[in-house]
């Protein structure tokens, strides 16, 4: 995949795989966004510049923000979709 840097990344799960893929990105200079169910992890994040944006929630508002073709989901037992021009985890 070819991704400009001005695009937008999103991250969904900041666990092993999902920290280190979005850690390696915003280390090349990309913006991350990164979504986890866990407030402690995307604190983790935020403090050690793995993410630039992050939410432990789902957000219509922040997630419209993100291409589709951008996404990173880490979490085999969820479903990612795009639907009406927004993100839903089911």
């Amino acid at each position: 995949m070819n991704i400009d840097k001005n695009s937008k990344i999103l991250v969904i799960g900041l666990g092993l795989i999902g920290g280190s893929i979005a850690q390696g990105l915003k280390k090349k200079g990309y913006f991350i966004g990164g979504i986890d169910v866990c407030e402690n992890t995307i604190n983790y994040a935020f403090k050690n510049d793995i993410i630039s944006v992050g939410k432990s929630f789902y957000d219509k508002e922040f997630i419209k923000d993100f291409n589709e073709n951008k996404a990173l989901k880490t979490h085999k037992h969820k479903k990612v979709i795009r639907k009406n021009n927004l993100w839903r985890c089911e």
